[in-house]
């Protein structure tokens, strides 16, 4: 496909493989590309950080969850679902057969039929994103609460969100209909193996029991992804659909310093006597040091 004067959308673009996919791009002198990331602050940086290279190619950020809906795309996602007429909305949006008024509730089908790119190179790393939600945890508490008599609904609304397959159909099935309607003619897909081309034990990079069943959760994610994303290639009237993914690659876009952000937020720095500190003993299970014993340092 020649992209010389059309616009491209990259989901993922703050990241190594978003940057990368860019800077190539930048050659073939598409019109505009528009960046996406999680969150704005993403989004501007990968845009400044590009800039220099850009050329003439006008670049634009975007950003947000390309699984919420779009009222809800710049809330943390374990935010929006404590909320229980949050959690009962997308529990029904999972379940129900996908109509174009219900489609156009997910941020990610207004992001693209409002750009209308003629092409789309995902490099969002959608199992992930999808697995690590840890659906073997929220299984644990809604067994928990039966075992225990407990009050069932919050355990088993939590489960229903959660559960991995209803996501990843409707995921595609959002995508799809939005680049059908925008008219897109290209869709690429940079997609993972879930484990870096490591075996079943995964030796190393998680801290997960070994096997990891959330990591290997985000194997089986991204094999369905793939089949679903073959199906998609094959249906009339849709874009081309490529996949390239990477099955031997682990890597960081940089070594730097500062603030360790989860979930958008800061993780704030505490300080322990050594005298409380715990002891690393050979074959025994590490513990982190109780809170009450350390003290925040307002960093």
């Amino acid at each position: 496909m020649d992209i010389r004067g059309k616009s491209v959308l990259i989901l993922g673009g703050y990241g190594l493989v978003g940057q990368a996919v860019a800077r190539r791009l930048f050659k073939e002198q598409p019109r505009r590309i528009v960046l996406l990331s999680l969150r704005q602050e993403e989004a501007e940086a990968a845009v400044r950080s590009l800039g220099p290279e850009r050329g003439e190619v006008e670049l634009t950020p975007a950003w947000g969850d390309v699984f919420a809906f779009a009222d809800v795309k710049d809330r943390p996602r374990r935010e929006v679902f404590q909320d229980p007429a949050e959690r009962a909305r997308h529990i029904e949006s999972l379940i129900d057969t996908l109509s174009e008024p219900a489609a156009a509730e997910y941020y990610l089908h207004q992001l693209v039929t409002r750009e209308r790119p003629d092409a789309i190179v995902d490099c969002v790393n959608t199992a992930t994103g999808i697995a690590y939600q840890d659906i073997y945890k929220t299984s644990r508490l809604a067994y928990q609460a039966l075992k225990d008599g407990a009050d069932l609904r919050e355990s088993l609304e939590t489960l229903l969100v959660t559960d991995y397959v209803p996501q990843m159909i409707r995921h595609v099935q959002v995508l799809y209909q939005a680049m059908v309607k925008a008219g897109t003619h290209a869709y690429i897909k940079i997609g993972t193996s879930g484990t870096g081309g490591m075996g079943l034990n995964i030796p190393y990079t998680h801290s997960e029991e070994k096997p990891s069943r959330v990591l290997l959760s985000k194997t089986a994610m991204a094999g369905a992804h793939t089949l679903l994303l073959f199906l998609m290639a094959r249906t009339p009237g849709g874009p081309i659909t490529k996949e390239i993914k990477p099955a031997a690659a682990i890597a960081w876009k940089r070594i730097g310093f500062g603030p360790i952000h989860r979930g958008g937020r800061p993780v704030e720095l505490h300080d322990v006597e050594l005298s409380a500190a715990e002891a690393l003993v050979p074959g025994q299970r590490f513990r982190s040091v109780d809170a009450t014993k350390g003290r925040a340092t307002g960093e």
